[in-house]
């Protein structure tokens, strides 16, 4: 496993090109600042500014079962690793396999942990991985689709709130690339590699997650695959 000790990811300049303006001290990339937003998104940029304000920029592994199982939790930075692997295997440099930190999951990230908890820790891989925007955007969409099946018409509100929380440039712990130390910290260059979609069902990560959630006595029944 790499960690931040041993891996020169986070001594890499970012990339992040960003023009004169701040918003409650956060600086934003050019390219945002031509974003239409909707009357949702707009509310759901300004609970996560407010959110922002409270946190910081460590993510920390905060839910049951993998605060206290420490197998289940093995296995789960396992999956995280070999997805993320996979995942930027065409891109230049061993060094740049994993992040720098061990994978976590705070579940659904100040949104209630209901029986679509499966979705959010299954989305937290690739976030954490981080990688281009359109990885981002595969993501996000599955998302939505396994909340849906959960909860209709959740999936498409927690849909609005990722894709303004979960801008690689914001200072909080669930951003996207929330695995490296490097932060600010862009999105990276698109490279050949697996579908999100043919890697979950490679690594059958619902099925292990699905396994952990419904097996711990003080998790809901109802967590069930999407």
């Amino acid at each position: 496993m790499i960690t931040a000790e041993n891996s020169s990811a986070g001594n890499r300049k970012p990339k992040l090109e960003l023009f004169e303006r701040e918003a409650d001290g956060l600086q934003i990339p050019a390219s945002s600042s031509k974003m239409k937003l909707s009357p949702l998104s707009r509310a759901c940029l300004l609970w996560n500014a407010l959110v922002a304000g409270c946190t910081t920029l460590d993510a920390s592994m905060s839910i049951e079962p993998y605060t206290k199982n420490k197998e289940m939790r093995d296995a789960l930075e396992q999956v995280a690793e070999a997805y993320c692997a996979a995942k930027r295997a065409a891109r230049s440099g061993s060094s740049d396999l994993r992040p720098d930190y061990l994978f976590t999951t705070d579940g659904c990230s100040r949104w209630p942990d209901g029986s679509w908890m499966i979705c959010c820790i299954t989305h937290d891989i690739p976030y954490w991985c981080g990688g281009s925007e359109p990885e981002r955007e595969d993501a996000d969409r599955e998302l939505r689709r396994c909340v849906n099946r959960h909860a209709p018409i959740m999936g498409d509100i927690v849909h609005a709130g990722v894709r303004i929380g979960g801008l690689p440039w914001l200072p909080t712990p669930w951003r996207w690339g929330y695995g490296w130390d490097q932060w600010p910290r862009s999105y990276e260059d698109i490279h050949p590699s697996p579908s999100l979609h043919e890697l979950f069902d490679q690594l059958k990560i619902y099925e292990l997650i699905g396994r952990h959630l419904s097996n711990y006595p003080s998790r809901n029944s109802t967590d069930r695959l999407p």
